[in-house]
């Protein structure tokens, strides 16, 4: 709207301008018919129509869908945009109620996954601990049979076995004493 009357004023100046030299020759100037009309004035009066046509659309379709109060226009204008902003404030909630659940999930899932980890090297401790168990219980039972076969082979009256007697009054049975005296020797 602002830009047509502008248009309209800059167009009078231009008149103005062109009348402004003829001013000096106002008396010798031939005025013109009461039902004659300039060009620039037909152009200007084919702007005002067509302006006023335009403006009175839009007034039909603001009167036809709002009415002619410009309050209740107003209010209803108020009342879109509060509704957009409860809209958008919802939109937002529901996004951050999304960001908390994905957030919650992922904490679940390392939480998981730590147990996991945790449960999988507590196996691996276990394993561990049973192999060196069936290790020692090996090569317990190795020792003990190398023990006996060596108590088989002593002779009780050399001098071995009779060291080997006196040794063995601080064990509870010969092949213990026997089977640390082979740990020491070897």
């Amino acid at each position: 709207m602002d830009s047509i009357e502008q248009s309209l004023n800059q167009l009078r100046r231009e008149k103005q301008k062109q009348e402004q030299p003829k001013q000096e020759n106002f008396l010798s100037r031939k005025t013109p018919a009461p039902g004659a009309s300039s060009p620039v004035d037909n152009i200007l009066n084919e702007v005002k129509t067509k302006f006023q046509q335009q403006q009175g659309r839009k007034l039909d379709r603001n009167t036809s869908s709002q009415g002619e109060d410009p309050l209740a226009q107003i209010k209803a204008n108020f009342a879109a945009k509060q509704k957009q902003k409860q809209q958008q404030k919802q939109q937002d909630a529901a996004a951050a109620a999304k960001g908390d659940f994905l957030l919650q999930q992922l904490q679940s899932e390392y939480r998981q996954n730590q147990k996991d980890t945790s449960q999988e090297t507590q196996k691996q401790q276990l394993e561990e601990i049973r192999q060196s168990e069936l290790r020692r219980q090996r090569e317990k039972k190795a020792l003990t049979r190398k023990a006996q076969q060596w108590l088989d082979n002593l002779d009780p009256y050399s001098d071995e076995g009779f060291w080997f007697e006196q040794f063995c009054y601080s064990y509870e049975s010969r092949l213990e004493a026997a089977m640390d005296y082979l740990k020491a020797l070897e």
